[in-house]
């Protein structure tokens, strides 16, 4: 969702950090992170996803508009720490590629333990959902929301974009005894589409488009292989029946 930054000061954000909001040029550049400081209620994002989340931004954030843009991806993780599902929420049709490289960075972020000890409270908060992800891997289970805790806050700012990220950590119970499994095996292909993902970029497929204006075709293959947990070796694109992702 596209928002100004006189919004975000509203909310207090830029009391407990510094920002500065000069343009520097275009996409590719080496973005400027910013992080508030973190609290017992909002635990800080881990320096190594942070830094992921840097480079998606660093390769993708031209495919954004210029201006403040804030993002609130939720994480859901098991009791165990296993995350079960990443929703990047309102990031736009037009950054698929920085959608998709952001929900690869948080979900391989490690949680807290902190967040991992707190004890569930039965409240008016508590909600059972289930996504259409979740569903694809599992049926149809109920997802119990017992605890909710929003991390610090971080922003990068890569040329004419400057970019917020509140990241919330929902920790769910589940009544299906292999999540934790499941979660793992996610993990598993998760990795793989990535280093096929770079191999990809690396090769013509690199340069040849996606689906989307704005997405390349690798990108485009790895969708598919998140879906799937394969990468494919050709996926039908417009106007030809099949074209190659290597």
């Amino acid at each position: 969702m596209h928002r100004y930054f006189r919004v975000i000061r509203e909310a207090g954000f830029l009391g407990s950090m510094t920002l500065s909001l000069v343009s520097t040029g275009c996409g590719g550049i080496e973005p400027t992170l910013r992080q508030q400081a973190p609290t017992l209620e909002h635990p800080g994002i881990p320096p190594m996803t942070a830094d992921h989340l840097r480079e998606c931004v660093k390769e993708h954030g031209h495919l954004l508009e210029g201006g403040s843009w804030a993002f609130s991806p939720t994480i859901r993780v098991n009791r165990r720490g296993y995350v079960v599902d990443v929703d990047t929420g309102d990031m736009p049709q037009s950054a698929l590629d920085l959608a998709a490289c952001t929900r690869i960075a948080l979900g391989d972020m490690v949680i807290p333990s902190y967040i991992l000890k707190i004890r569930p409270t039965k409240s008016d908060t508590a909600t059972n959902e289930a996504t259409m992800a979740q569903r694809s891997y599992v049926g149809s289970p109920a997802l119990v929301v017992v605890v909710v805790v929003g991390l610090s806050e971080i922003v990068l700012e890569a040329g004419a974009a400057t970019i917020l990220f509140a990241v919330t950590v929902k920790v769910v119970d589940k009544a299906v005894d292999d999540v934790a499994e499941l979660a793992k095996q996610r993990r598993i292909w998760r990795d793989q589409c990535t280093d096929d993902y770079t191999d990809c970029i690396a090769s013509p497929a690199g340069r040849a488009r996606g689906n989307h204006w704005n997405m390349t075709r690798c990108g485009s293959c790895r969708e598919v292989c998140e879906r799937t947990g394969k990468w494919p070796s050709h996926i039908p694109l417009f106007p030809d029946p099949e074209v190659s992702c290597n």
